[in-house]
């Protein structure tokens, strides 16, 4: 039987690149050699977050709230631009405490981002306070 706890720092982070934050998350709990390993610049400095799928989860927020010190790039926007909106009446509300508790989290640890990409914005009124907390943690 293989020890799981002697595997490379280095072999483990080149899994973690192509694993999504949920199975991150997952990994994490494993054990503390495991979750020493996600502590890795190279995992945070471009953070992508789709709005209608990443903030549904808790790993986005755990994770910009551990690892924001490494976080020097974002992309944001909508990972189902072309959805329909019936769904819109019963998430928009959770979505928007959601974006805004992330951007409180990085504003309050003081994240300089080097860029920011905004792609698939939906220009809907519902959302404007996304873009209201979004132009606060810019400035």
């Amino acid at each position: 039987m293989a020890n799981w706890q002697n595997i490379l720092t280095d072999i483990m982070v080149e899994i973690y690149k192509y694993l999504p934050r949920r199975d991150k998350l997952s990994c994490s709990m494993v054990c503390t050699h495991w979750k020493d390993a996600l502590d890795i610049s190279d995992l945070w400095s471009n953070m992508i977050v789709h709005i209608d799928t990443d903030l549904m989860e808790p790993s986005t927020i755990i994770f910009s709230r551990y690892f924001n010190k490494y976080i020097k790039s974002l992309e944001i926007g909508w990972a189902f631009p072309q959805r329909p909106s019936r769904w819109l009446p019963f998430k928009h509300k959770d979505l928007t405490k959601r974006a805004v508790r992330l951007f409180n989290i990085l504003n309050d640890s003081r994240v300089q981002l080097s860029s920011i990409k905004i792609f698939d914005w939906y220009d809907i009124f519902r959302f404007k306070k996304i873009i209201y907390h979004l132009a606060r943690f810019l400035l």
